[in-house]
């Protein structure tokens, strides 16, 4: 069954809602899932948890469906926009992504001869930001989006680490000592990444007791 990584509850209730309001019918049985229709409709749909791939799939199922569809309480993570743009330069009509609230309004078809640059991923770009951090290194970290990056270069500089912004795609880490302590809650974007609290446990784990 899909779901994710083994690190505890990882419902899919979500998407199958999602799927269901949009018109699908969804049977889960026997380690399968199931969708069929014929065909979408668009339709106000509440996510009662922000969750990154139960608003992309709503998304992609929601393009092609007739009519109009509003996705309330949404992810905002960077990589949501990007589908966002994504499926929009293909012929999609999605805006409010990154925002409250996602309006999509259904088209015919989608074009697929486009070029598109994905953007570049926040947890890889924080993974060498903490791994500079952890090794007291100096590191630059070029054709990143440092926008994206703020909540964990709030906590690195929390921390005692050193983080430069470089014409807003570039960064600049070192730290030359041991990290003090910091709390850490991890919270949807634009909160701290979950996918980051193990290297930051590292981090931490090398850190001064006082």
């Amino acid at each position: 069954m899909p779901g994710g990584c083994k690190l505890g509850a990882r419902p899919i209730d979500q998407h199958i809602k999602g799927f269901e309001a949009l018109g699908a019918k969804v049977e889960v049985g026997q380690g399968n899932i199931t969708a069929t229709c014929d065909e979408l409709i668009g339709t106000n749909i509440y996510m009662d948890i922000v969750s990154v791939g139960a608003t992309i799939n709503v998304m992609l199922s929601a393009v092609l469906a007739h009519g109009t569809t509003i996705i309330d309480n949404p992810a905002k993570e960077p990589h949501i926009v990007d589908v966002a743009n994504f499926l929009n330069a293909m012929g999609a009509d999605v805006r409010g992504a990154g925002t409250d609230v996602i309006k999509i309004n259904g088209v015919e078809k989608l074009e697929g001869n486009i070029t598109y640059s994905v953007v570049p991923d926040q947890i890889e770009a924080g993974t060498f930001m903490l791994a500079a951090v952890a090794s007291r290194g100096d590191l630059v970290i070029r054709n990143c989006t440092t926008k994206h990056l703020e909540c964990i270069s709030a906590k690195l500089i929390e921390i005692g680490a050193h983080v430069e912004e470089i014409d807003g795609d570039t960064l600049h880490v070192w730290c030359n000592q041991r990290p003090s302590k910091a709390n850490i809650k991890t919270l949807p974007y634009p909160g701290f990444p979950t996918d980051l609290q193990p290297q930051m446990g590292v981090v931490l784990a090398t850190a001064l007791r006082k």
